[in-house]
């Protein structure tokens, strides 16, 4: 059997970040707005989860009562009331009506006050709904839920909210047992479901993937806001699985204020492991999903335990199954967070490698602060200890702005799954003090990013010739001049070379004050011991979306009131905005004539337009700040320019390559546009077969033997105007059972041969394996050869006793050669010998035991005699088990 290991993918080229020494001083660029392309969108709905006082009847559930009775009897308005500190056993289905109906425990007018989360201490106060093995609530309609512990020994999900609506979870506790399997906490397939103030633990599986709260076919809006969240897998993830509902996409997700968060008692080597081996991967990942605001979330304690790498945070989209080709990630800002004790970073893939996917697109990574990244190692591929972003296949329109990081290994690592995505467009790195590597930046930038936008950044440690102009170097943290870095402060000292260096004349990193305040609860769940203090004012609204503004304009004024609900009068301390939005009016500071003291029971106001200066989406802050809290508002708009109507050129040079019996590879020059190309339409014999964007190429598989197939191409901008179609080329697949290079053309030698572009043709033809199909799901999927990979590149791996690879080769002088594979072993008696054109050249060699599958060596022989042309190269296994990565010929 032919197998490949995985654990990274093959030609991965390292982004490096790379510094070095800076002198006291620097000299700074001219400040400058930086922006992507396109910012993303956030949310279109925030959901509301003001607790809304009950009109109706008060239905009380004693111990041991009938508390499905009672939900089954509760009508909009009513109250369904369980006694406090009573288990009720079963598995319960909440009620479905157009009006709100609470159910909660008798306690709670003594659980902390909304906006402060409950946690287990809280228990006592809780009326308890125990499943036994069962889901314990599922489904129902406008139903809120306060003050309840819920849990079960279920494998499955403790709350399944499949095809529920207008669900709250409030000042809650979820948990599984300390050594049960679940999956899912919540489970929440459904729309307008909110979690706020809650605490959700023990969720864990031996060997599956577990949840706090999951989401894969709920369409949204969904609020998960100031909540503890524990999961060994994924604490939050939206996708996952494929959807019932075709083209659906979880959409207008807020996550703010939480605690994500996996025990150490969960890690197999801490000292203070518990005993069982949860499958452990990561804190947040998105599949699919749309307008996501991922802000002041604290993310903390990841490692790898299971088949990842450790990432913290994962931005994939997936067609899990192969059934939701629309599957998508898009429009994510990921704000104001704290990411630390993580063995790596972020994740970031273009595209699902596996199945047909939409583009990971519109992402902003902006003001967040990342420690102690690489603190656990990867024991599972070995690559990604400490690695800060890691980027696959060609995302859009990537933002990565203002960040305070710590990470031990690469800044960035871009990795290839499917070449014809890259390159990536749209890239900015910027403004952001980030630890260095050894490494050319500009060259890999120019690779897979042509035209990013990289400057303005503190890379410690790293040289100059290594970047583009317009960043900075210092030689050491210290030299960076944070205010107290061994004291956890993170500001820039007034002395700080770096000084106001930023684009935007503001310090380079994150900006601590914004990143405190929006993370202040996160870890508390707001106020102290039973409740908080009361807040000294309440902002309304906390979101304001202007929508479409035409540029060089601006939008009616949003009126924005800070009420005081307090029995004293509240001064402001201060109001700043972020952004292309304006305060035109501002009734809430003193002036002359008013001292700034709001009254008790009113409220003062500010007047707020958007102004863009360009086009596309735009968000902002109004951050209100009272006694040492600030209250932000998010502010968001899109630029609308002059509606575009000129279509992309035509787009020129289209070939047809033929590469086996059932693939043909397709090739065109780029079209321009008077904004910009967006992507093209590949057609096949007249239909429409696939749309590639960031590429110019594309691979039509599955085709027929000997058959002749014509294709043409045109090109789309982002407006919907399409270019006609390219001039035709055609190409004709060869026969059934014939053999071809791989790629169309014999590999030249003297030179490297990769062992997976062996030759097409199929079993028998151009190789003999026992094992039918490609298990390994990688690269070649019309084979029979299992290929995954390992550590940055394909490895034929276990290869068995009496099977081989055929490989056409170009000799381009007649000489004296050595051959030589790349191979490794934990075995010390395997063989293998290469024949050229049927005639054994070397013999059977021995395959030394290299440590560790991971290792490799080149073993081979020398003084073989070649001729000039063509030949056929097969590497036979005399004895199994060995790795093959590659094969050299060289004199």
């Amino acid at each position: 059997m032919f197998c490949v290991r995985a654990s990274g993918i093959r030609r991965c080229v390292p982004a490096v970040l790379i510094l070095v020494m800076a002198a006291a001083t620097v000299s700074i660029p001219a400040p400058a707005v930086v922006r992507a392309a396109t910012l993303p969108e956030l949310p279109r709905v925030y959901l509301d989860t003001t607790v809304i006082p009950p009109t109706g009847r008060i239905l009380t559930v004693p111990a041991g009562g009938d508390v499905q009775g009672a939900l089954n009897a509760a009508q909009s308005g009513d109250v369904v009331e369980l006694q406090a500190g009573a288990a009720f056993l079963g598995s319960f289905s909440l009620p479905r009506r157009t009006g709100w109906v609470t159910v909660r425990s008798s306690a709670w007018a003594s659980l902390p006050p909304p906006g402060t989360r409950a946690t287990p201490a809280h228990a006592p106060l809780m009326a308890k709904l125990d499943g036994g093995g069962s889901v314990v609530l599922q489904g129902g309609s406008h139903v809120r839920l306060i003050g309840l512990e819920l849990t079960s020994a279920t494998t499955g999900s403790i709350v399944e909210l499949g095809g529920a609506d207008n669900i709250v979870v409030d000042r809650s506790w979820i948990h599984g047992t300390p050594t049960g399997d679940v999956r899912h906490g919540i489970q929440a397939n459904g729309s307008r479901i909110a979690v706020v103030d809650s605490a959700i633990t023990d969720i864990h599986h031996r060997s599956a993937d577990a949840q706090a709260i999951d989401a894969y076919d709920g369409w949204g809006p969904f609020k998960i806001v100031n909540n503890y969240l524990q999961a060994s897998g994924e604490n939050v993830l939206f996708g996952g699985w494929d959807p019932s509902t075709s083209g659906l996409v979880a959409s207008d997700i807020e996550v703010r204020g939480n605690y994500f968060t996996k025990p150490l008692s969960w890690k197999a080597d801490d000292p203070s492991y518990a005993g069982t081996r949860w499958v452990v991967k990561n804190l947040f990942e998105l599949k699919n999903a749309q307008r996501v605001v991922i802000d002041g979330n604290i993310f903390e304690y990841n490692w790898t335990q299971a088949d990842q790498g450790g990432f913290a945070i994962l931005f994939t989209p997936r067609n899990q199954t192969g059934a939701a080709p629309w599957s998508t990630v898009q429009d994510v800002t990921f704000i104001h967070n704290i990411v630390r004790h993580s063995t790596a970073g972020v994740q970031l893939m273009g595209w699902d490698n596996l199945y047909p996917s939409q583009q990971l697109q519109r992402v902003l990574i902006q003001h967040n602060l990342f420690l102690n990244i690489g603190e656990f190692p990867d024991s599972v591929y070995g690559v990604y200890t400490g690695m800060l972003f890691n980027v696959w296949d060609g995302p859009a329109d990537l933002t990565i702005d203002h960040n305070t990081t710590f990470q031990t290994a690469l800044p960035l690592y871009a990795m290839t799954h499917i070449a014809s995505y890259w390159p990536g467009t749209g890239f900015r790195y910027t403004n952001s003090i980030t630890n260095s590597a050894a490494g050319n930046w500009t060259t890999w930038l120019n690779t897979y990013f042509p035209g990013a936008v990289f400057t303005n950044d503190a890379m410690i440690g790293g040289t100059a010739g290594s970047y583009p102009a317009g960043n900075f170097f210092p030689a050491s943290l210290d030299s960076v001049g944070f205010a107290n870095l061994a004291g956890g402060d993170y500001h820039l000292a007034p002395t700080s070379p770096y000084k106001n260096a930023a684009t935007d004349g503001k310090d380079p990193g994150a900006d601590i004050d914004a990143l405190t305040a929006a993370t202040a609860s996160a870890l508390s769940g707001g106020g102290t011991g039973g409740g908080p203090a009361p807040s000294p004012v309440s902002v309304s609204p906390s979101n304001v979306a202007f929508g479409l503004v035409t540029v060089g304009t601006t939008s009616p004024a949003a009126d924005i009131q800070a009420f005081n609900p307090s029995a004293a009068g509240v001064t402001l301390s201060s109001v700043a905005i972020t952004g292309p939005f304006v305060i035109t009016q501002n009734h809430c500071l003193a002036t002359n004539t008013w001292n700034g003291v709001i009254p008790p029971g009113t409220h003062c106001d500010m007047f707020v337009v958007f102004a863009p200066a360009v086009g596309g989406a735009a968000t902002g802050r109004l951050n209100i700040s009272v006694a040492g809290s600030v209250y932000p508002v998010m502010l968001s708009g899109t630029g609308a320019a002059a509606a575009d109507t000129t279509p992309p050129s035509i787009p020129s040079g289209l070939t047809a390559t033929v590469i086996s019996s059932s693939q043909i590879t397709l090739a065109w020059s780029p079209s321009t546009d008077n904004v910009a190309v967006s992507g093209y339409n590949v057609f096949r014999n007249g239909t429409l077969i696939g749309i590639v964007r960031s590429t110019t190429g594309y691979q039509d598989a599955g085709l027929s033997p000997a058959t002749t197939y014509g294709y043409v191409v045109a090109a789309f901008d982002a407006a919907g105007n399409t270019s006609a179609p390219s001039s035709p080329a055609s190409a004709t697949t060869t026969p059934a059972g014939s053999r071809s290079p791989y790629g169309g053309a014999p590999w030249a030698i003297p030179g490297v041969v990769q062992a997976e572009n062996f030759d097409v043709g199929g079993e028998g033809v151009a190789y003999h394996d026992t094992t039918p199909g490609n298990q390994g799901g990688q690269y070649r999927m019309d084979v029979d050869v299992d290929i995954i990979a390992d550590s940055g590149r394909y490895v034929i791996n276990n290869f068995q006793t009496g099977e081989w690879l055929e490989y056409t080769i170009n000799v381009t002088a007649t000489g004296v050669y050595r051959i030589e594979v790349l191979v490794s072993s934990q075995f010390s008696a395997s063989r293998f010998r290469m024949a050229l054109d049927g005639q054994n050249v070397t013999g059977s060699l021995s395959v030394p035991n290299t440590g560790s599958w991971h290792t490799f060596q080149w073993v081979g022989a020398s003084g073989v005699g070649l001729t000039m042309g063509l030949h056929v190269l097969r590497v036979y296994a005399d004895q199994q088990y060995f790795n093959l990565d590659a094969i050299r010929i060289r004199k």
